[in-house]
């Protein structure tokens, strides 16, 4: 970490601080002194990208007996082989959390949490076996997050029968899980935050397995539940919001499937969508609070192809869905976005290279590789590239300078150490004109494999025209090209030049607050799977006190992620946010799934300055017109067979304050043109006067949001 004191530890073995991992000595103090050594970033710190880390945790069972406190920006991480076990024993009385990651001040103390939960960026656990079976502390897992991070490969262990909790999310604008197990308990998911996706999580014993207090939209992908008595309340607190997706799961021996509130209670309905569901031994698939049984489980076993509540715009027509959904109404799946041997929407977990030998991995940094945020690594990174395909590339934690294209060959697997930066900088993209590409992912044409994992791209300004991934792989076999758990991030931290000295909101729109002109571009050769995948550029500094006004930052970046490729792809858990023309822009591109996506538009929008004209001429768009895009969420254009599983559209602000009067901070949200079978199911919006092409969020809900459950264009 470049940034950091000299000698700062970034990867942390909690057998070297004294753990034992032996099933009988406490190891608590051990693995406390792991994860705080160095002055982390807890009580009164916000947020940092300078001390980051990762804790290991080898094979063995690890005691303990009262709450380990997860800093910002750190990863847990086990033995992918023999996963570790780390058991609450002999709780403390009072600990209520068996692993925390925002810990509430007393009440005494304001009772806020330690950090504001929709700014928890960066943080991850993987396989691990969380075991709280003995009893003890009421909540396993308090994962109160948001972008850029992920839970993988980790059970969490109950008592059957009991009342504890698996894990706690009560807010933030998350997220990404998925390959996560639950045993016992009387709640595998205590669930609330603005958006999720979950893939391939089961549920087994638990009374409930997900208990929604709010939600504006969760996608649902390969969800088992047995042996429950509710997989799903989705009845939230209050009138607050609750819409969901359900795709390609199944549940046994469960009493309801899903429960919901009954409209009478709230005036509002919630929105539904269930999509390729199969059961067996269910009473009530889907019944409302009033226990009037809506879909019922017992008539017939047969799987549910769609069945779906809530508004329904169709070619601009409004109506209301409850009810079997015909394939006039959500068109049948692209063939070629589906798995030929599940039938569901094609997913693939991150790979763990459990079987490659150390031979087969190659260290960047051992190789001559600056990792400090210094010179220009570009060479040296495409000569090891170059000479070691088939290889895993392994880059430890930093900053790598890059002062051209870094061109990673077909076949190449890489893999990144609590996300490393990629860091464009100097003049080679300095011209939005001409923009330059900083990582270039297979040469157009080529067709082969590709793994990249746990990686950050960003830039030095000023990159005006800078393209940070461009994709032109593609695929030899279904999802052969993937990434994962690999973000994008803008400004708003130490080494950027992008802070709040150079770009704060007093300071309007300098021309050296122009930091790139598109972050990810998957090309017209280009096709691939994504996912878990934040696409960010600052509205805040990092490494700044919080403070609600002084580390705010104003940056121009044209377009988020550009898609023009002919499928198949795939991004499952994706976010876009804060670019000028467009968050997503998909043009000319076929067989697409999303799932979910979600968006904000800038803060400080209308006023852009001159740079928005800048981008606008740069990328085609005519800046005289009156149709020009601006602040888009989604942009679609001459595509065809786009099917999205959860859309939450973003407008919050305008010129960076949030009027207490002022409902809408713009006209529209999207742009959806000469195009064919495009399906939204669960689309989620806020402050956007339009909700889709000519639909207005009146026509939806008379409130500051909206809830579609099925649009088709």
């Amino acid at each position: 970490m470049p940034f950091a004191y000299s000698g700062y530890q970034f990867f942390r073995n909690v057998k070297d601080f004294g753990a034992v991992g032996d099933g009988k000595t406490d190891d608590t103090e051990a693995i406390k002194k792991a994860i705080g050594k160095g002055g982390r970033c807890l009580w009164d710190c916000g947020s940092t990208t300078v001390e980051g880390a990762v804790v290991y945790f080898p094979a063995g069972e690890y005691l303990i007996s009262e709450t380990i406190v997860q800093p910002y920006y750190t990863e847990f991480k086990g033995d992918a082989i023999n996963r570790p076990v780390i058991k609450a024993s002999n709780f403390e009385e009072g600990q209520a959390v068996m692993i925390e990651t925002n810990p509430y001040r007393a009440v005494s103390d304001r009772g806020v949490p330690m950090f504001i939960p929709q700014n928890q960026f960066f943080r991850s656990m993987e396989n691990l076996i969380l075991d709280a079976s003995n009893g003890g502390p009421q909540i396993v897992l308090h994962w109160h997050v948001s972008q850029s991070t992920h839970l993988r490969n980790i059970d969490i262990k109950m008592q059957q029968g009991g009342t504890q909790i698996g894990i706690h999310t009560e807010d933030g604008s998350g997220g990404f899980v998925s390959d996560v197990s639950v045993f016992g308990g009387a709640v595998g998911w205590a669930y609330g935050n603005q958006q999720y996706t979950i893939r391939n999580m089961s549920f087994d014993g638990c009374k409930t397995a997900i208990e929604g207090a709010w939600n504006w939209g969760l996608t649902l992908k390969s969800i088992h539940v047995r042996n429950a008595n509710i997989a799903i309340n989705a009845t939230p607190h209050d009138k607050a919001d609750f819409s969901l997706i359900l795709l390609d799961s199944h549940f046994d021996n469960v009493d309801t499937i899903l429960i919901i509130r009954d409209k009478t209670s709230t005036g509002k309905s919630p929105s539904i969508v269930l999509d390729n569901i199969s059961y067996s031994n269910v009473q009530s698939v889907v019944k409302d609070t009033f226990h009037t049984v809506l879909l019922d489980g017992r008539s017939s076993t047969s799987p549910i192809a769609r069945w779906a509540l809530g508004s329904q715009l169709r070619h601009a027509a409004f109506g209301v869905l409850s009810g079997p959904v015909s394939t006039e109404e959500l068109p049948s799946r692209p063939v070629a976005l589906v798995d030929p041997e599940t039938g569901k929407f094609y997913e693939r977990a991150k790979p763990l290279y459990k079987d490659v030998k150390g031979s087969e991995i190659v260290n960047v940094v051992k190789e001559g590789v600056s990792n400090m945020a210094d010179g220009d690594q570009a060479e040296k990174l495409n000569n090891i590239l170059k000479n070691n395909v088939g290889k895993v590339i392994y880059f430890p934690a930093g900053i790598y300078h890059v002062k051209g294209t870094i061109r990673v060959p077909r076949g190449s697997k890489i893999v990144g150490e609590g996300w490393p930066a990629i860091m464009a900088t100097g003049p080679y993209f300095g011209d939005e004109k001409d923009p330059k590409v900083m990582f270039e992912v297979g040469k157009p044409g080529d067709i082969g494999t590709m793994e990249i994992s746990n990686m950050l791209f960003t830039v030095k300004g000023a990159t005006k025209g800078a393209v940070l991934v461009k994709w032109n792989i593609k695929a030899s076999s279904i999802g052969a090209a993937a990434m994962w758990d690999s973000h994008f991030r803008i400004g708003g931290a130490l080494g950027t030049d992008l802070q709040t000295e150079q770009c704060g909101i007093n300071q309007g729109h300098p021309e050296r607050c122009m930091a790139a002109s598109i972050l990810l571009h998957i090309s017209g050769c280009g096709n691939g799977y994504f996912e878990n995948m934040w696409v960010w550029t600052a509205d805040h500094d990092l490494d700044k006190p919080v403070d609600s006004e002084k580390n705010l930052i104003n940056l121009s970046v044209g377009r988020g992620i550009v898609i023009n490729s002919p499928g198949p792809t795939w991004l499952s858990g994706t976010a876009s946010e804060h670019n000028i023309i467009a968050q997503y822009s998909i043009e000319h591109a076929n067989d697409l799934y999303m799932g979910s996506i979600q968006t904000e538009s800038a803060y400080y929008q209308p006023n852009y300055g001159a740079s928005a004209d800048r981008y606008l001429k740069a990328a085609g768009f005519d800046i005289n017109s009156e149709n020009k895009p601006l602040g888009l969420a989604l942009r679609i254009d001459h595509s065809k067979n786009v099917y999205i599983a959860g859309a939450g559209f973003y407008s919050f602000y305008t010129n960076n304050q949030q009027p207490i009067d002022q409902m809408y901070h713009q006209d529209r949200i999207t742009s959806i043109e000469n195009s064919e079978n495009i399906s939204i199911a669960n689309l989620y919006t806020r402050g956007s006067r339009e909700v889709l092409p000519e639909v207005a969020a009146e026509q939806v809900q008379e409130i500051g949001s909206t809830l579609v459950a099925v649009a088709q264009f």
